[in-house]
């Protein structure tokens, strides 16, 4: 099973969640809210809406 990997900025705890958790509340170790992901996240995210603008300013560049 895939997991997410987080760090907790204040006192250090570093854990896993599993994915389609949702993202954790708090620290489970002091309960700071102040956290981040420490793996590389969701891979290839805004890349469709590069990947359309590429295309449309490809055809507008045959239409001229």
């Amino acid at each position: 099973m895939k997991m997410r990997q987080f760090k907790c900025k204040q006192c250090g705890h570093e854990w896993d969640e599993k994915f389609g958790s949702g993202r954790p509340e708090k620290c489970p170790q002091c309960g700071s809210t102040g956290f981040f992901r420490t793996d590389s996240g969701p891979r290839n995210v805004g890349c469709r809406r590069a990947s359309a603008n590429k295309k449309a300013n490809k055809s507008s560049d045959k239409d001229n």
